[in-house]
């Protein structure tokens, strides 16, 4: 039986699940980091790759073997970046279209530097949540870790160069908003990036979801941003709106202890893949 163990209240490294034994019809690539070299040569091989290194941007790599098997004809990548997932995403899976959301302008602007030449990529330089307006984004020293809720201890314990380097105000929109009359065919993959705001994202996206065949998402099994979801809480939100945990995915150790792990959710019933 999968259980999603929360943190007890004290310790200052909770003790993390045995993610070892973790059920799911297919495990996914493990998020280890690609070697540098190995990267190199493995993007030197691609014309896409090339031009994104040229722009000091590589794909991750990590997650083009889920892309490839699943083969998603649209991916709305929320928590973009520099477009690593985006390019990964279109490596793996010949004539995808992809979304993305980057609400940081100096990722953002990197991310048009690598993809904007792209007719089948689409970026919205805005942060998304459950509401429409404005809101803090709270920029960490290596900003993919910036998040709209704050820098938590746990977090600059884990990864000291990921602490606050400022706070800069954003555009904050939902998914159904944007995207309001979506109406692309099927195999639509949303992939979450967003450091400790995952709920917020789906809240603000019930409307989209009833279009959405799998979601693919990073969840955190301890607190590192103030006030954040654990994956329980993720979990059980995600089944109550039609969607089962299909596979495990990448997973985050520091010290012995399991912080985050990457997860895939497919719909159930009629949508179920």
């Amino acid at each position: 039986m999968f259980l999603f163990q929360r943190p007890a209240a004290g310790p200052a490294r909770p003790a993390g699940p045995d993610v070892a034994h973790l059920p799911g019809r297919v495990l996914l690539a493990a998020r280890q980091q690609v070697p540098k070299v190995s990267k190199a040569v493995r993007s030197a091989q691609n014309p896409l790759s090339r031009h994104a290194l040229r722009h000091g941007v590589s794909p991750s790599f990590v997650h083009q073997p889920m892309l490839s098997r699943l083969a998603p004809r649209t991916v709305i990548d929320v928590g973009a970046n520099r477009g690593q997932f985006a390019l990964d995403a279109l490596m793996a899976v010949p004539g995808v279209s992809v979304i993305s959301f980057e609400p940081l302008e100096t990722a953002a602007n990197k991310y048009r530097q690598v993809l904007g030449h792209r007719p089948d990529v689409v970026l919205h330089q805005v942060a998304l949540s459950d509401t429409v307006g404005e809101a803090e984004l709270h920029v960490a020293a290596e900003d993919d870790c910036s998040s709209l809720l704050p820098i938590g201890q746990l977090q600059e314990s884990y990864f000291p160069s990921s602490g606050l380097s400022h706070t800069t105000t954003v555009a904050v929109s939902t998914l159904d908003t944007v995207l309001a009359g979506f109406d692309r065919p099927g195999g639509l993959l949303l992939k979450l990036d967003v450091q400790g705001a995952e709920l917020d994202v789906l809240r603000g996206a019930t409307t989209l979801l009833q279009r959405v065949d799998w979601v693919y998402l990073e969840v955190s099994f301890v607190e590192l941003y103030d006030g954040q979801p654990l994956a329980a809480e993720v979990d059980d939100w995600l089944k109550a709106h039609g969607f089962a945990l299909g596979g495990i995915g990448g997973v985050c150790r520091e010290a012995g202890d399991v912080l985050q792990a990457d997860l895939l959710y497919h719909a159930t019933g009629a949508r179920r893949c």
